[in-house]
């Protein structure tokens, strides 16, 4: 990932923490002790209606508000009578509000209560609504089908709920709470039903449905009077409800999670296939050690012979990651054409340079790499090196205009893609010097068996990912519920996905050809006696030759400082004494700053290149529609 683009992903999670921060800041730290509800039903279809609603507070507060809604589908005339009794106990001391505005929203009534207290009160605010036409009166029964709790902004730690009238063994009274939540106990009493809970969450709704004798109410009738046998249709209703339920929980935490499970099943299946059969089979021993150099081969033509690495893809723009590093490339490259005499390294008091001497027996990679580095002169120092794709950072600044912008854009795509054309022509040299030295292949693709091993594993892993994802939140949108079970299976699929993905990409990246397995194990074992020179003993080091290619070789795999240690502490010299001199003192990280250079020049080039101007709750709401067809909605908070 590109350090802006991270650095804008960083931001962004940044300013949500903080949006979200002043949004949690904003809301009165409460917590709802206690919620009681007592709905008494009158024979000529009016009711009372009483909440005592305990609040405890941890944060001062300056009032609550209550509301109740008639959203949905609501009895015809249904009404909420204005300016209910308001009664407030804080602290258990009776209060007097400040004041209590009544105000009418859609949908509804809301109380605004101002109340002001402090952290540590207990506030029960008691409120008595008179309601007319709460029921639906039908020739057999009066139906409640009636939602009074909906919109409360924290959760409530305990409920219960007393509903009464006349007498009537054969009335019935359900409370729901939603396809995914534990049904409160109905109790049956001589006067009516007690209903208890033991928490409500922010937000979810609890409703009452339920029917008594049509004989016990004296209003005449308000609904359809067509409908004869309204209990049955009551009793049926309830039925299905019940087989929903249970059709759901069957959907959502069996037939789902196994589909879903089958698909992750197959995508092991086929992904443990797939690396037994690109299985390695020749090992590479960590200790084995080779004293002389296997082949002659200039530090990129190795690189990509023998490790695969393009010197496009792990170059500034592409950015991909490598068994070796651009910035070994350029080092090892500069001190190879130094050792055959191209490049000569010449300092002066504080001046240290790189000078072209000849061209002579140069392949064609490499006189387009000398191009890159020197340009159109004949030496750099380590601050001129790559100076053709040099662009200033502070073209970025002081850009007030479309003009100003446009020329920023401009000059940062001339020297990106100057840049890439030139790394590209580069990269494609050295893969025409690598087929005119006709070195063997060590690298294979996969073949069509491994490939559709491959993408089986990966096409089963992504749907059975996609389908966790989507039945998360399908099912949180379809029944108003956040499932923790899936969203920890998507963070489970998520922190495997993510390491597997990476070791298919490597295996299929990394397919070494079994014919010709010799040379890469001569390679490797140099490399290993390189990087453990230091612990090599007095007669190894002794039957060493070459050091001024083992100092090339070392460069590349990233060794050079053990290799040069060693030189120092043995007193090794050189026959080229510019080579020395460069490696020896140090100089050769001096120059490596270029190629740091150039990765800064390619970030602004490409920030310039795509530059701009410009970068530098539901109160007293009800949604309607209850669970088994009612309406309503009530709800409230603090403020």
């Amino acid at each position: 990932m590109k350090k802006g683009t991270f650095m804008m992903v960083s931001l962004l999670f940044l300013g949500s923490l903080f949006f979200s921060f002043h949004a949690w800041a904003d809301e009165i730290d409460s917590r709802i002790e206690r919620y009681d509800g007592k709905l008494e039903l009158h024979h000529d279809n009016t009711a009372t209606f009483i909440e005592e609603v305990t609040f405890v507070y941890d944060d001062p507060y300056n009032g609550q508000y209550i509301t109740l809604g008639q959203a949905g589908k609501v009895p015809k005339g249904f009404q909420i009578e204005s300016n209910p009794d308001v009664k407030i106990e804080t602290n258990g001391l009776a209060k007097e509000p400040q004041s209590v505005e009544d105000i009418p929203i859609e949908d509804g009534k809301k109380l605004k209560i101002y109340n002001k207290g402090n952290k540590g009160d207990r506030v029960k605010l008691t409120i008595t609504w008179k309601l007319k036409n709460l029921l639906f009166l039908y020739p057999d029964v009066a139906e409640l089908n009636w939602i009074p709790i909906s919109d409360w902004e924290v959760e409530m730690d305990r409920v219960s709920f007393i509903v009464t009238a006349q007498p009537d063994p054969s009335a019935r009274l359900v409370a729901h709470t939603g396809f995914f939540k534990k049904d409160p106990s109905v109790l049956q009493t001589k006067k009516g039903f007690e209903v208890a809970l033991d928490s409500l969450g922010k937000g979810h709704h609890f409703e009452l449905h339920g029917i008594w004798s049509r004989s016990l109410f004296s209003q005449t009738l308000a609904n359809d009077s067509n409908v004869t046998n309204r209990r049955a249709t009551f009793e049926k209703q309830e039925k299905e409800i019940i087989e929903k339920t249970q059709l759901y929980h069957l959907l959502v935490y069996t037939l789902v999670p196994v589909l879903i499970l089958v698909g992750f099943v197959v995508a092991i299946y086929y992904l443990i296939c797939f690396f037994k059969k690109t299985y390695q089979k020749a090992q590479f021993e960590n200790k084995a050690r080779l004293y002389e150099i296997p082949q002659e081969l200039p530090p990129m033509v190795v690189a990509l012979n023998l490790y695969d690495v393009d010197v496009e893809a792990v170059g500034p723009v592409q950015r991909k990651k490598g068994r070796l590093s651009f910035s070994n490339l350029v080092q090892a490259t500069l001190l190879d054409l130094i050792d055959r005499g191209n490049i000569r390294y010449v300092s002066s008091g504080k001046t240290h340079q790189l000078e072209i001497v000849h061209y002579e027996g140069m392949a064609d990679f490499e006189l387009t790499f000398v191009e890159m580095v020197f340009g159109e002169s004949d030496s750099v120092e380590p601050a001129t090196m790559f100076a053709t794709y040099q662009i200033d950072k502070k073209i970025l600044k002081g850009v007030h205009t479309q003009a100003e912008e446009t020329k920023v854009r401009k000059e940062g795509n001339q020297k990106r893609d100057l840049f890439i054309k030139d790394l590209h022509k580069l990269a494609s040299e050295v893969k025409e010097e690598e087929e005119k030295l006709k070195l063997h292949p060590h690298f294979r693709s996969l073949n069509k068996e491994e490939e559709k091993m491959m993408n089986r594993g990966c096409i089963s892993y992504l749907l059975a990912f996609v389908l966790l994802f989507i039945s998360m939140i399908g099912f949180g949108l379809l029944f108003g519920e956040f499932f923790w079970n899936y969203f920890l299976w998507i963070l489970l699929a998520f922190m495997i996905g993510i390491p597997l993905g990476s070791l298919v990409t490597k295996r299929s990246k990394d397919l070494l050809s079994e014919d010709f397995m010799d040379e890469i194990v001569a390679w490797r074992s140099f490399a290993n006696m390189l990087r453990d020179i230091a612990k090599l003993d007095k007669t190894e080091v002794e039957g060493l030759v070459l050091w001024n290619r083992l100092l090339v070789y070392a460069t590349l795999f990233g060794y050079a400082k053990r290799v040069s240690a060693v030189m120092k502490i043995r007193a090794i010299h050189l026959e080229n004494q510019g080579l020395e001199d460069f490696v020896l003192t140090n100089q050769s990280l001096s120059f490596a700053s270029g190629v740091t250079l150039l990765n800064g020049y390619m970030q602004t080039a490409d920030t310039a290149s795509n530059f701009s101007i410009s970068s530098g709750g539901s109160s007293g709401g009800f949604d309607g529609g209850g669970f088994s067809g009612g309406g309503g909605g009530g709800g409230g908070g603090s403020f």
